[in-house]
């Protein structure tokens, strides 16, 4: 019997293995979950070894977590595909990278499909010439418009007049221009068939006689022969990352980032160049105040999307927290059912656990922390202060001497809307800033609006309880417009595609009780008749002379150590006869049938 009762033991320990494998966290104890979900992320690396691990899984388990160091070093990707390498970099930093830098760089080609302009300025009338292989005269008159050129073949005047447009043949020349009056000079670029025109941040200004010197370098980042976008956007951010200037290849990633939404472009330019106009945008993209979308998927959305607020505290990033720690994380702590590289990139983007890893060893660089010694992490161009290269911070962040200084609202072409104001408006954002006071929001890429009563009494629109958000002037991509009522009468609701597939919310411990308890009492009937013959066996033991208060002789037992008592002698009187009601016997089972079921019992225990 003992041996069965172990068997069933284990069974019923291996299952509530599973249940209890991850530790139940407390209402709100963020810190516990992110805990859980490097435990997951750790024992599904475990479970599928370095060697079973997909690219991306390798990556991001090592941004993550520094495993696979070395199966991420051998890949043959290494040094070969271009966003797999500029990945890799980032988690590799404090080692010796000159070989993957030198690769990367040695990927970059001419981009095409945009149009460049050289702008010459001059509060007056004035002639210039531009100096290179060959040479060129213009005039400009006091209103700033070209009056007429003449010479060599790389400028044409532009549509417009205003400008001179740089033939693609002689992109990587050196133009010295020189005019008799004093003046400035700039480069302009636009995509083919756009008129958007975007104005380079390098302007050159001279006195009369002076020069000044522009040059066109528009590159991007192949895979094969043709430029990769998201390729190129990796590649920009490893690069900077390592101290290389990419000013050359912003205007590609510029251009094109509108022909590429799906991939979060503003979330690298934001990084690259500090823009505030890139934040706001990205911020205004978030879906349902949850998640961002980066080709359909919301978690490697998220974690592109809140990137570079790695170690900022917006709104934006503490709604989308709150999303994954307490709507969609799984119970055992992964997200995405168990989706390795999402769950690492969730983790390295949002919650970083370690700073960089080390070829050599692992035991790190030995670099000390930068937010552990009190001061800040940030990209290298939000760094208004000193970059102190003997602290370490995670990703492609830089240690900074000063903390980034918050923008006014007008500065980031924001409204101040008053407390009993909310943003509207299809992808505007609330957003922080140094002019406003308890109570106000900053709102960009939107307007300042007063909410409809219901609205302010707390009840919540038809549109707002199915998942929805209401929107002004139409759904973004990966949403689908409904016809729920929004508080603003005007306003659309745009309810997610992937809203229609909510999360389970199924709890898996009750599931793992239930499906014990099934077993048990399958179990129980399969075995019924041992277990009717176990529990008989107790009963006899229960009713056997152990228990019992009297000797074979029937007399009472006296305390240890003491003979039995005595009965009492009574005497009879004379006459007096009393007749004992025959005692029966208590009934037994045949001696056969316990016989059998000792010999049943001792198989079981066998």
């Amino acid at each position: 019997m003992n041996k069965k009762v172990v068997l069933f033991g284990l069974i019923m320990l291996f299952f509530l293995s599973f249940v209890l494998a991850q530790e139940v966290c407390e209402e709100g104890d963020d810190d516990c979950k992110v805990d859980n979900a490097y435990a997951c992320l750790n024992e599904k690396i475990d479970d599928k070894t370095c060697s079973g691990l997909s690219p991306e899984e390798k990556i991001f388990s090592f941004l993550a977590t520094e495993k696979c160091k070395a199966e991420l070093i051998s890949d043959s990707r290494f040094k070969s595909d271009l966003k797999y390498t500029s990945q890799a970099v980032l988690g590799l930093k404090g080692n010796d990278l000159s070989d993957a830098e030198s690769w990367l760089l040695s990927q970059n080609r001419t981009s095409t499909g945009l149009e460049w302009f050289l702008q010459i300025e001059s509060p007056e009338a004035t002639s210039c010439t531009i100096t290179y292989s060959n040479s060129n005269t213009l005039s400009i008159n006091e209103d700033k418009k070209i009056n007429s050129l003449s010479g060599g073949s790389c400028f044409t005047i532009s549509d417009n007049g205003y400008w001179l447009e740089v033939n693609q043949l002689c992109f990587g020349q050196e133009f010295e221009i020189s005019c008799n009056q004093q003046f400035l000079t700039t480069l302009l670029y636009k995509k083919q068939d756009s008129d958007t025109i975007y104005v380079s941040e390098l302007t050159h200004s001279s006195s009369a006689q002076g020069t000044t010197a522009e040059k066109v370098n528009s590159f991007c980042f192949r895979q094969g022969a043709s430029c990769s976008y998201e390729g190129s956007l990796w590649a920009a951010l490893s690069l900077d990352f390592l101290g290389n200037d990419i000013s050359a290849y912003l205007p590609y990633l510029i251009v094109t980032a509108e022909d590429n939404p799906d991939v979060l472009p503003e979330s690298f330019l934001y990084y690259l160049t500090g823009e505030i106009d890139y934040k706001n945008k990205l911020l205004g993209k978030q879906i349902n105040s949850k998640w961002w979308l980066f080709s359909g998927d919301r978690y490697y959305g998220t974690s592109v999307a809140l990137y570079p607020f790695q170690h900022d505290i917006i709104s934006q990033k503490t709604d989308s927290i709150d999303w994954l720690l307490n709507e969609v994380q799984g119970a055992d702590g992964c997200w995405d059912s168990g989706n390795i590289r999402n769950t690492a990139f969730l983790l390295y983007s949002i919650w970083p656990d370690n700073v960089a890893g080390s070829i050599g060893d692992d035991s790190g660089t030995g670099i000390i922390d930068c937010v552990a010694s009190g001061y800040y992490c940030a990209s290298q161009i939000n760094c208004n202060g000193q970059v102190l290269s003997d602290y370490s911070c995670t990703g492609a962040f830089v240690c900074c001497s000063e903390q980034q200084a918050l923008n006014t609202c007008f500065n980031q072409g924001g409204e101040i809307c008053a407390s009993n104001q909310v943003c509207a408006g299809i992808g505007s954002a609330e957003v922080s800033a140094s002019d406003i006071s308890s109570g106000q929001i900053c709102c960009v890429n939107g307007f300042c609006q007063v909410p409809s009563s219901d609205s302010g009494s707390g009840i919540t629109s038809a549109c707002k309880s199915t998942g929805g958000i209401c929107r002004i002037n139409g759904c973004l991509s990966g949403e689908t417009e409904t016809s729920a009522s929004c508080d603003f009468s005007s306003d659309i609701c745009c309810v997610s595609d992937s809203t229609s597939k909510p999360e389970s919310k199924l709890n898996y411990l009750w599931i793992w009780i239930i499906l014990a308890l099934i077993i048990v009492v399958v179990l129980g009937i399969i075995f019924r008749n041992k277990l009717r013959a176990l529990l008989f066996r107790m009963k006899s033991k229960s009713g056997g002379d152990s228990g019992s208060q009297y000797n074979e002789a029937g007399f009472r037992r006296g305390p240890p150590g003491f003979p039995p008592l005595q009965p009492s002698q009574r005497r009879i009187i004379p006459g007096q006869v009393h007749h004992r009601p025959p005692i029966k016997a208590p009934k037994s089972r045949a001696q056969s049938e316990v016989d059998e079921v000792l010999r049943k019992l001792k198989e079981m225990s066998k």
